[in-house]
């Protein structure tokens, strides 16, 4: 490429050339007023780059915050990840498969000891009352409110 005459009138085709593009895609940007006919080089590449630049800082202020967002979820990600790592060094994660069976058995043995203890329960009403009451008949309400139902006298 020549040596540019930036004060010379610019022509579309040459200008197309300095800038990398089409002389269709210089057409479109003459037809929307960004590049005024009869103008130099020099007004035409100012014009130019005035417009590149309001296009950049326009896409820029529409996709800002989802960049931002995404940048937060990705480092908030991270962190998640490096302190279940150090958890893991330190052996302080329990897994899932290795609690279950623990937890289902304690809430066996809870709902053991509450339900034999509607036994004791029976036995302190029917002596403080004086009368008489199986512990079947709390057993089964005693069940009914550990599994979430409500049992009710009809």
């Amino acid at each position: 490429m020549d040596t540019i005459d930036w004060t010379a009138k610019a022509k579309q085709e040459r200008f197309a050339e300095i800038i990398g593009a089409t002389q269709s895609a210089v057409s479109r940007q003459v037809t929307a007023g960004v590049l005024r006919l009869g103008g130099s080089y020099g007004d035409w590449m100012k014009a130019y780059c005035h417009h590149l630049r309001t296009l950049a800082k326009d896409r820029l202020a529409h996709h800002e915050p989802t960049l931002v967002e995404a940048r937060a979820r990705e480092s908030s990600a991270k962190a998640d990840r490096a302190e279940i790592e150090n958890a893991e060094k330190l052996e302080q994660i329990i897994l899932k498969s290795d609690i279950e069976p623990v937890l289902e058995a304690l809430g066996e043995i809870v709902r053991d000891e509450v339900v034999r203890g509607a036994s004791h329960a029976a036995a302190a009403i029917s002596d403080r009352y004086a009368i008489e009451l199986e512990p079947a008949d709390l057993q089964e309400h005693f069940r009914a409110a550990l599994s979430g139902g409500v049992l009710l006298d009809e």
